[in-house]
């Protein structure tokens, strides 16, 4: 059963490139929806979609501007405007905040990543039960603090590995439910929008 335990996908949300994609995520994101309210002009937001594009994006360059920042958001926004030209650079990350777009992508992995855990927590799951039926007459010997105890079935021990993944599956669905979308412009005040704010905010998470 060594597939269930591969950490390749885990990799794959959790590094550099896709990082900055989910940033690229947001900021589309943003600015699609600014544009469906009136809040920037619509052909900005096309230039914006265009442009934030992961394959505009040199990362080493990113690296080298984030670690003389602290934070990635700066150098991700230059290299964007420079791909996109003035209605990017007009536009882009309009009334945001880099915390709006990190707290957001970080969401977004985590739940990418619970989804893949709770995949495998179901595979394993099931693989207990059908081993804890296989073996349900199996004889062995019990263990009760630390030493040798009355005799149990390997089914019914299985059976407690079970039950523990299964509350722990559970435990995931209650995190997933809680992570959301992080946007509020400066102070979360959303300032920037006037009166539509709000709605943009939704707009956002949806």
């Amino acid at each position: 059963y060594s597939d269930l335990f591969g950490s390749d996908d885990i990799r794959t949300i959790f590094n550099d490139k896709a990082l900055v994609s989910r940033w690229l995520d947001v900021e589309v994101a943003i600015a699609q929806s600014q544009s469906e309210l009136g809040i920037i002009p619509e052909q900005a937001a096309v230039a914006i979609t265009k442009a934030a594009v992961i394959y505009n994006i040199d990362i080493s360059k990113l690296r080298e501007s984030t670690n003389k920042v602290g934070r990635g958001i700066k150098g991700l926004i230059n290299q964007v405007k420079l791909a996109g030209g003035p209605k990017v650079a007009n536009y882009l990350h309009f009334g945001t905040t880099t915390q709006d777009i990190m707290d957001s992508a970080t969401s977004m992995q985590v739940q990418e990543a619970i989804t893949v855990t709770q995949s495998r927590l179901k595979q394993l799951i099931f693989t207990i039960i059908e081993l804890s039926i296989e073996h349900q007459n199996t004889v062995m010997v019990a263990r009760s603090n630390g030493q040798d105890a009355v005799p149990t079935t390997f089914g019914l021990h299985l059976t407690t590995y079970m039950a523990e993944l299964y509350r722990h599956y559970l435990r995931l669905s209650e995190v997933s439910s809680r992570l959301e979308v992080q946007f509020g412009s400066t102070v979360g005040t959303l300032a920037p929008f006037g009166d539509k704010g709000l709605e943009l905010q939704i707009k956002v998470a949806d």
